[in-house]
């Protein structure tokens, strides 16, 4: 246990010593690009900037126990006079203050010295003055916010304000409005989501969640599946983490007769040992075999989360090293889905920096599967890469390259069982805005062909219905968007309600008549635009509130 302890405290260390060196790379490019553009970075050296965005990398991300493993340079360093510095983790004005202390103090000769008398005297040699230059440029670039927890209380009241706000008054408003549309023909639903609850028990940087509408006590949900199985084909459960929620999925495998495709999203902590882990796949497996004689042939997609964050080495409170979601968890699902050639299993992963190369089946979460599943004996085989079908830019370097969007693998002595692997890019809602930026990838270079071009053809915002226990009817990628609740409606009424709302239809093709129109109504249009980080955010975004709802709903009549 002991040697558990120290190889996870290593592992874990390493890991924050290279997402620091991602960190201070890329922002090593911005500053220097903007150099490059703007001339010298007015009477700043850029290294303070470097050694500022480290200390402050450090107080987010490390743990005061463990700041000086994780500091990117040994004790024989030409900068090891700053050791002591981070090790401190001052304020960023103390950190400044000492700094040019030290370059006073020195009579050699060193470029760094002669830098910062330079800044001095183009401050006219006013130290107080140089002090305040240099923290103002930090924060121009700094990207980095030292009271998390304070803006996820924040992101928490506010998104608790939003989930009280739907189906308000605004938003009955807008529906009456959609009920007076005549009705359309109704052609089949892709896909009908079924949130069962809103709960999760990690707290993930990624996560676009910080608060969860509470659903407890909710109606027996056979009423829900029945009205589902009228309407689509296909379901996916989601939620969170519904690992004390599958006996509705098992229910819903027997009892929807016309379905055939039934996929579920875990992050894998119901695999805690080989047994619980065959015990689910029993389970799922016994459900379609207790279908009627004549349902629908149905085949079930597991969705793992998998990914730099869910299975993320960390430190607690108490500088301890451990994994959110353990790889070895993520193994034994692996080596279970194999047996089972009706359940197919899927890995579904955010975007990172190794997604530019094959490195990403050789490094990182992926490198780490391999090595837990080498361990049970078996050997990974990639049978086919995916690229996207755009290049997109690497977070570090900022070059456009493709990315690998998809893979199929196999266990060797289990050839014809592949295991999907699915990647996409990071939206920055939620606790993602608090994300270090050369963490993952996303989709600004495509936004902005969207804005200067149009819609494209082979894209979509996800608006299928989700439907949740509770009722309410929302859209797959805009929960805050309700179509009305079905305990007090009726399941029909809403539906057809969702097949005529104009608002969907807008903003499934990404119309930028949504953008047009809330322009001129709201002034904070370009804010937006500047944090977004991709088409998804962006659309999302201008469709926060009831009072923008009702009023693009109006304008689209």
């Amino acid at each position: 246990m002991a040697i558990h302890k120290k190889n996870m405290l290593d592992t874990t260390l390493t890991d924050h010593q290279n997402r620091l060196k991602n960190s201070v790379n890329r922002l090593t490019r911005i500053i220097q690009s903007h150099a490059n553009e703007n001339g010298y970075i007015n009477t700043v050296p850029q290294e303070i900037l470097i050694y500022l965005h480290t200390l402050n990398w450090l107080r987010v991300h490390g743990h005061p126990d463990h700041v000086v493993k994780m500091i990117p340079f040994g004790a024989n360093s030409p900068h090891a006079y700053l050791m002591p510095l981070f090790s401190a983790l001052p304020s960023d004005s103390d950190f400044i203050r000492r700094y040019l202390d030290h370059w006073f103090s020195q009579k050699n000769q060193d470029s760094r010295r002669e830098r910062i008398l330079w800044s001095l005297s183009a401050c006219n040699a006013d130290r107080d003055l140089l002090s305040n230059e240099i923290n103002a440029t930090w924060q121009r670039f700094n990207t980095l916010t030292n009271d998390k927890q304070q803006r996820i209380r924040l992101i928490q009241k506010r998104q608790k304000q939003e989930d009280q706000d739907t189906l308000g008054s605004l938003d009955q408003q807008r529906l009456a409005l959609i009920d007076q549309l005549p009705d359309i023909h109704h052609k089949p639903i892709t896909k009908i989501g079924l949130i069962p609850v809103m709960s999760c028990p990690e707290s993930c940087p990624h996560c676009m969640f910080v608060w969860r509408t509470p659903m407890k006590q909710t109606p027996d949900p056979g009423p829900l599946f029945e009205a589902v199985n009228k309407h689509t084909r296909a379901t996916l459960f989601t939620g969170g983490d519904l690992t004390p929620h599958l006996n509705h999925f098992y229910r819903a495998i027997r009892q929807m007769d016309q379905l055939g495709q039934f996929a579920i999203l875990l992050n894998g902590s119901f695999a805690e040992s080989d047994k619980a882990t065959e015990r689910v796949f029993q389970k799922l497996d016994r459900a379609l075999n207790q279908r009627p004689a004549n349902a629908v042939p149905a085949q079930i997609t597991v969705q793992i989360s998998f990914d730099e964050f869910h299975q993320q080495r960390i430190f607690n409170r108490h500088g301890e090293a451990y994994e959110r979601i353990p790889v070895e968890n993520i193994a034994r699902i692996v080596n279970q889905a194999v047996h089972f050639s009706r359940i197919r299993l899927s890995l579904i992963h955010k975007q990172n920096p190794l997604n530019f190369s094959n490195d990403l089946f050789k490094k990182g979460v992926f490198g780490r599967l391999a090595e837990a599943l080498g361990k049970k004996g078996h050997t990974v085989k990639v049978l086919q890469i995916v690229p996207s079908h755009r290049p997109k830019k690497h977070p570090i370097t900022g070059v456009n390259a493709p990315v690998i969007r998809e893979a199929v693998f196999v266990l060797e002595h289990q050839p014809n069982r592949p295991v999907h692997f699915m990647s996409s890019t990071l939206d920055a809602y939620g606790r993602a805005a608090l994300v270090d930026e050369s963490d993952y990838v996303n989709e600004r270079d495509y936004l902005q062909t969207i804005l200067n071009h149009g819609p494209p053809a082979d894209d979509a915002f996800d608006t299928d219905p989700m439907v949740w226990f509770n009722g309410r009817i929302t859209l797959f990628s805009a929960i805050h968007i309700a179509l009305g609740d079905v305990l007090q409606e009726g399941f029909d009424a809403v539906i057809n309600r969702w097949h005529k709302d104009p608002l969907r239809h807008a903003l499934e093709r990404f119309d930028p008549v949504l953008l047009k129109t809330y322009g001129t109504l709201y002034d904070d249009l370009d804010q937006i635009k500047a944090r977004a980080t991709g088409p998804h955010y962006l659309f999302h975004q201008i469709t926060k509130t009831p009072e923008a709802r009702l009023a693009l709903t109006k304008a689209l009549l």
